[in-house]
Order: structure tokens, then sequence, then C-alpha cells
């Protein structure tokens, strides 16, 4: 895995565009497991994209607390993103009052640099495509 710490003023991949776009899944996305690492994981379908959210770590770091992703029990901030037909592309993290992280996932082909820059690239691409699906109205819940 590869991990690259993103320009705080990043004009894209920034904590406000973020948690937008996190609002929005948890609000009209659906469910979906796309590892074994976590159940039911809040998602959104914008093919050729697909969209996942994690849930933190437990208040003493632990990894799976919230292994079932009930958002009743905790928050999301990390957005997984993958496209249709690959391996997952990477995730971004952006927990408050932390730096925000891209990283690729263990696929020896994304270990080297230019293959994490194509998958920041691809990662980036999807988010465009997300910021201008939801626009500029607020998510609202489901059913409404």
């Amino acid at each position: 895995m590869r991990v690259i710490t993103l320009p705080a003023k990043d004009p894209l991949l920034n904590k406000v565009n973020l948690d937008r776009v996190k609002r929005h899944i948890l609000a009209l996305g659906e469910r979906c497991t796309y590892g074994n690492k976590f159940n039911h994981n809040p998602c959104w379908m914008l093919p050729p994209y697909r969209f996942y959210l994690d849930p933190d770590p437990g208040p003493q770091g632990q990894a799976q607390w919230n292994i079932n992703c009930d958002p009743a029990r905790g928050d999301f901030n990390t957005l997984v993103v993958g496209v249709d037909g690959e391996p997952l592309t990477g995730a971004v993290d952006f927990r408050p009052n932390e730096l925000i992280r891209f990283h690729t996932f263990n696929w020896p082909e994304q270990a080297r640099h230019d293959e994490t820059q194509r998958a920041l690239a691809v990662f980036r691409r999807a988010f465009t495509a997300a910021r201008e699906a939801i626009g500029d109205q607020p998510a609202a819940p489901r059913g409404e």
C-alpha cells in the first residue's frame, strides 16, 4: 500500500467536498459489501464508478469496531472508489483533525509511484463525477 498526503488546500479533495459526498451516500445510497473487512458498507453506484464508505476505527483504534457499518455507532471518514471491471482504485481518509491521505491497496502494480499517481488520477475523475451528479442540491433522506 502506498500513502500520499494530499495538500491541505486541494481544490477538489478537501474535507468540505469529501464530507458532502459522504453525506449524500449516507442519505441516498444503498448498502453493499465490497470486501471481507466490513459488512453492509454505505455505497453509491454511479456507473462506471463505485463509491463505498468505511467506518472509522473504534474509541481505542479497533479497526473492525463497527464491522456492520451502523451509522448510529460511528462516523464514516474513508471513501473507497472502484471502477466497474477493475480492482478497487484507492481510498481517501479524511478524519477530523487529521491530514487527508490517499492510499492504494495491496495490488503489486499499484506499489510503483507512477501507478499510485495513475490511481489518484482515476480517483479524482470518479470524485469529480460524483460532485457533478450531486450538484448544489443538499442530500435529502430517502423517502422524502
